[in-house]
């Protein structure tokens, strides 16, 4: 018998207003029930991604195709996106939260090396081990710091695109060499310290599976 008091279609009733607003309630209150506290997203994000098959390579480039303009940051809308897509369960007390913990910099935006790199944590220390053996490969006087002419000992620049275009010197692409050492946050003083070169070597341990 059909209910005069609520919609009717194709024989079911529809729900009324209200049950739609109760449904929609207790499925959102689920939701942060099984997310947990938004301080706790990281924990949570980080075993998620480490049990998928991708692991953090695949969630790299999930962020890198969501980079439109390829700054190397996302603002939250698109770090939602991006963990959504990647199949992530995130609420956005968690996006607000994770957003928040790392925009070093307060300018709205995430840099997505260092999220990761937060979200996944240090290098193993067999991994560390490895660098610091580069490292003092580099560091041909032991000083602790690599400079512009130890770089010059272990690599040669000459074939680099734009020194052959004529474009660069080899010094100029030394230096541009070096700085990449310094990572992200380096200080970019011509100077390249232990600290400096394993933060380079963490970013790019991100996209590495353990």
């Amino acid at each position: 018998m059909k209910n005069r008091g609520r919609p009717y279609l194709c024989g079911y009733d529809l729900p009324s207003a209200p049950a739609l607003e109760a449904r929609w309630r207790k499925e959102r209150d689920m939701k942060k029930k099984r997310a947990g506290h938004p301080k706790k997203a990281a924990e949570r994000l980080r075993k998620e991604v480490a049990k998928r098959k991708g692991g953090f390579r695949g969630l790299a480039t999930v962020f890198r195709m969501r980079d439109k303009d390829k700054s190397g940051s996302l603002n939250a809308s698109e770090l939602e996106e991006a963990l959504l897509a990647y199949g992530l369960d995130v609420t956005e007390d968690e996006v607000d939260f994770l957003s928040i913990q790392f925009d070093k910099n307060k300018d709205g935006t995430i840099d997505y090396c260092e999220f990761l790199m937060g979200l996944k944590g240090q290098m193993n220390n067999y991994r560390e081990q490895y660098v610091r053996k580069v490292f003092d490969l580099l560091d041909l006087d032991g000083s602790g710091e690599v400079t512009v002419d130890e770089i010059a000992e272990r690599y040669d620049v000459s074939a680099h695109p734009k020194v052959v275009e004529g474009t660069m010197t080899k010094n100029e692409a030394l230096e541009e060499f070096l700085h990449s050492f310094e990572g992200s946050s380096g200080n970019k003083d011509g100077l390249v310290s232990w600290e400096e070169f394993k933060e380079y070597y963490a970013e790019i341990s991100v996209t590495i599976e353990r």
